[in-house]
């Protein structure tokens, strides 16, 4: 049985149980101790300290870049740098303190990139540096398996593959953009579920998921919405488009009733309620007046309404079969 407050409080009022006995029961088992606190605290100041921290090195170069020789910028992030790893190896014990020294190691890493190019003049914004951060941060990441790492990792290739389409291929059309990009992310997506499901990864949290998955459902919720209304965008690429959202749309729904997950449930049926409102825009576009704009808004908001009250019957539902 999985207990929650809700049901302790109802066997308190309808059994022999003091209500002085059931605030103690959770009070043991569901309220924050003082250890608790401790730790939460103990995490709170050690992120933040280091986080002040690698910040504070940035802004020390920042401030005064004209002041300091090029060899010791370079000398002192690289020095930085072995710090983070040999406080690592001293910490590596204690699992928290260090994943966060090494997601700090990884932050100076790309550091050290803007400084040598800004040094030599090979760019601190182009796609090659994104790239090569993540390139040489990979091995970390995957070692440590940390989630907040893996956001930074997934961020690193985002950045790289945007900057890369608007500085090298240029001609691309955004629509196009954001269907690759949608797919990659997709792919990404795939191998860490996938590697999670094999248990050779852990990292891979549910509010990671949960960000990836929102990511892929907007990209391709608009390239879909832009691709109907754009007659512009109405190329030969139409029909992969729509497929790519449908087996999104597919899967999500799938693993959102096999896992349970609500989340998925409910961003993907308000997806397909902002591609049907794309479709009558579509339809009445001669013709589109304060009247269509009038019905529209109201047929969304009632999809909406009965979309959240669909994910509150099922909610309920699922906690009573958990009971």
């Amino acid at each position: 049985m999985n207990l929650t407050r809700k049901l302790i409080h109802i066997i308190a009022q309808h059994f022999d149980w003091k209500y002085a006995d059931a605030d103690q029961f959770l009070s043991d088992h569901f309220f924050p101790d003082a250890k608790t606190w401790q730790q939460y605290l103990k995490t709170f100041l050690l992120v933040m300290g280091v986080g002040f921290g690698v910040l504070g090195v940035v802004y020390f170069f920042a401030y005064n870049w004209n002041d300091i020789h090029k060899f010791a910028k370079i000398s002192l992030v690289a020095s930085l740098i072995l710090v983070l790893i040999v406080l690592w190896f001293l910490f590596k014990t204690k699992e928290l303190i260090s994943n966060v020294l090494i997601t700090a190691a990884c932050v100076m890493v790309g550091v050290l990139f803007a400084v040598f190019g800004q040094i030599y003049q090979t760019g601190a914004n182009a796609f090659d540096f994104f790239m090569a951060w993540a390139l040489f941060t990979t091995i970390w990441v995957i070692v440590t398996d940390f989630a907040p790492l893996w956001l930074i990792y997934s961020a690193l290739l985002n950045a790289t593959y945007i900057l890369y389409m608007d500085q090298v291929v240029g001609h691309k059309s955004n629509l196009e953009t954001w269907w690759i990009w949608a797919l990659l992310n997709l792919i990404l997506f795939g191998i860490l579920k996938t590697l999670q499901i094999l248990q050779l990864l852990k990292g891979f949290a549910r509010w990671l998921e949960w960000i990836l998955g929102l990511l892929i459902l907007t990209l391709t919720t608009l390239g879909l919405c832009v691709s109907i209304v754009d007659n512009r965008e109405q190329d030969n690429w139409l029909g992969f488009y729509a497929l790519l959202c449908v087996t999104v749309y597919a899967l999500g729904i799938w693993y959102g009733i096999l896992k349970r997950e609500l989340f998925y449930l409910g961003a993907i049926p308000f997806s397909i309620l902002m591609v049907l409102d794309s479709l009558v825009i579509k339809a009445f576009d001669d013709h589109f007046d304060a009247g269509i704009f009038l019905i529209l808004s109201i047929v969304t908001l009632a999809g909406t309404t009965i979309l959240i009250r669909t994910l509150i019957v099922t909610q309920k539902k699922w906690s009573h079969e958990n009971v």
